[in-house]
């Protein structure tokens, strides 16, 4: 079998190249509080305690504690195997073995890590939406460690943590998908990946970079993944990133409002978007008592003889909702408000096919026989706002129905007006009821009034002056 020289140098720029294999636990800074009074070294005030063990025993629970506690260094393995190594250049690759030979680094360059990093994001997400072809196979892998119960015993205490395993996907991209991929993101193949595209048969065509993209990409600045980065102009952006690359000049502060704004549009329904709603798990720190602190001032389940313990609170959900606009619905919105895109705004609207200025819509004088107003009551206007989301409340009855509700909602004290201002909120689907104060604080646009003057400014001019007396004229 003949030796290829490019498989071998291939080989050695991604020896260095260490994938983790099984996450390691790290001990709480409680945990080894905890042990050392456990083994009788000191109590929470850091006091000595009347050793209960022997020295010898309470050396070997002490190793078993650094064992437990000291972090410890991921499992890694090569992203080759030694039989991937001997077969040669191989039909297929994972993300892994692709990111080693595109971007490979020594341990120690931390800059080589995150691009080695960026670049394995971005290949994963392509793969994910379908703008990488690939092949895909679903694993067991250990996804966590988790520190075990201890029951008690102090001769069998816990030292190496559970590991919990999961389903995970993998990836397979042959090289004709990888280079077309490449030459799409405007990333020129390394010498090694070059060699495994001529040994395909894959004709590498030379790639253009994109400079409005690399412009947009360091005006966004941390808006943007490095994964985002890589994968070029996206279909769709969140609000800080649009207000980066659409205000880019205005002050920090400035910017701030017009993000907040963006934000408020899209949960309004004035901007269409898609969301994504994620709920995490947060886990709130520990609590450890001290010296000043009062059993009476301390959960009762962890106070023990009058005296408090150190305990873990339990984990709450957090729910986080991201918005994605795309070009089109953004380029509408900014038509609405009256303003002119930015230069990375037009960039990203002409690579997406979205016309500026966009269609006009139909003439509102056309629409103007199938106006609702006036609204018939509460349940209209539910429907109405529900359907009209983020228009504006003053047109029509909208104002006095909604007062209307809350005066009878508070009517003979049935509720406070906090509680039934929350309650309209949600039937209306505002995100607050310190939003629909606001609203409900607007006057009630007054049309009787504005008549009289009309009638008023009508007949003052209608009048003259006979000796020194006003009259009417004469018609």
């Amino acid at each position: 079998m003949a030796v290829d020289l490019r498989w071998h140098d291939a080989m050695g720029a991604a020896q260095d190249v260490r994938i983790s294999r099984l996450p390691a636990y790290h001990g709480k800074p409680v945990y080894a509080r905890w042990y050392l009074a456990v083994l009788g070294l000191i109590d929470d005030g850091g006091h000595g305690l009347s050793c209960v063990m022997s020295s010898q025993e309470r050396q070997l629970h002490l190793a078993a504690l650094d064992r437990a506690l000291v972090p410890q260094d991921e499992a890694s393995g090569p992203v080759f195997s030694e039989d991937e190594r001997r077969a040669g250049w191989p039909a297929v690759m994972n993300l892994e073995q692709i990111a080693s030979l595109q971007r490979p680094f020594a341990g120690g360059d931390e800059a080589g890590g995150r691009a080695w990093d960026a670049l394995h994001s971005a290949l994963e997400h392509a793969c994910e939406c379908g703008q990488l072809v690939s092949e895909s196979r679903v694993t067991q892998v250990v996804q966590e460690c988790k520190q075990p119960k201890w029951t008690g015993d102090w001769r069998n205490m816990p030292i190496y943590a559970n590991p919990v395993v999961g389903d995970d996907t993998c990836y397979s991209v042959k090289p004709q998908a990888l280079a077309a991929w490449l030459h799409a993101q405007g990333e020129t193949p390394s010498a090694h990946i070059a060699a495994w595209f001529a040994l395909s048969g894959v004709v590498v065509t030379p790639a253009v970079v994109d400079v409005l993209w690399l412009r947009a990409c360091e005006v966004a600045g941390s808006t943007l993944t490095a994964a985002e980065k890589a994968g070029g102009w996206p279909a769709s952006m969140r609000p800080d990133s649009l207000t980066a690359l659409q205000w880019p000049a205005e002050a920090v502060g400035v910017r701030r409002t017009l993000g907040t704004a963006v934000k408020d549009a899209c949960e309004g329904g004035g901007l269409p978007c898609g969301r994504d709603v994620k709920t995490s798990r947060v886990q709130s720190p520990d609590r450890i008592p001290n010296r000043m602190t009062q059993a009476r001032d301390w959960p009762a389940c962890y106070v023990i003889d009058g005296r408090p313990y150190a305990y873990t609170p339990e984990p709450y959900m957090v729910e986080t909702v991201t918005y994605h606009v795309a070009p089109a619905a953004f380029a509408g919105w900014l038509a609405v408000q009256k303003m002119e895109p930015s230069e990375h705004m037009r960039a990203w609207f002409d690579v997406k096919g979205v016309a500026w200025p966009p269609a006009v819509a139909a003439d509102p004088a056309q629409k103007a026989d199938a106006s609702p107003f006036p609204l018939a009551d509460w349940s209209a206007l539910v429907a109405y706002r529900k359907a009209n989301r983020g228009r504006d409340w003053g047109p029509g009855n909208q104002l006095v129905i909604a007062k209307a509700e809350l005066g009878q909602r508070i009517a003979g004290g049935k509720a406070t007006e906090s509680d039934a201002l929350e309650e309209m909120a949600k039937e209306l689907g505002m995100r607050s009821r310190e939003a629909l104060r606001k609203v409900l604080k607007m006057p009630v646009p007054d049309r009787k009034r504005a008549k009289k003057k009309e009638t008023v400014a009508s007949t003052s001019s209608s009048t003259q002056v006979l000796n020194g007396k006003r009259q009417p004229k004469a018609a």
